[in-house]
């Protein structure tokens, strides 16, 4: 097992990716095949988002300081579980990445999270399975 810790939003933004890739493949469904860090990860992403939409509804202040402030930590299993991740942090920088040449959303913000997301990139080349 390897321990990867990622900031809450960067979390957030692989999970949604995660989650929007699952239920292209099964329409209705959110399951992910066992194995995956969709699958294996699922329980806490339920969790902090349930936490999230509460936060965001009674404490910006709150809510903005767990999304920037706070950390998850969560494990890969093996090789493929890192690459798995490594592939979506590819796609949420792609997808960042057309945002901002689109001019879609704050591009300030969305500058942001696009350089956290490459810095995680590098970070999961380097980790290995212990």
């Amino acid at each position: 097992m390897t321990e990867l810790r990622v900031v809450v939003w960067q979390f957030v933004r692989i999970m949604v990716q995660l989650e929007t890739e699952s239920a292209r493949r099964k329409p209705g469904r959110r399951e992910a095949p066992s194995g995956s860090v969709y699958h294996d990860w699922r329980e806490a992403w339920d969790e902090l988002d349930a936490k999230l939409t509460d936060l965001g509804k009674r404490n910006a202040r709150a809510y903005a300081a767990l999304m920037m402030d706070q950390e998850v930590v969560v494990e890969c299993r093996n090789r493929a579980q890192i690459d798995e991740v490594a592939l979506t942090v590819d796609r949420v920088i792609k997808r960042l990445g057309d945002l901002i040449s689109r001019k879609e959303g704050k591009v300030k913000d969305l500058s942001f999270e696009l350089k956290g997301m490459k810095v995680l990139r590098q970070e999961l080349d380097g980790l290995s399975v212990t």
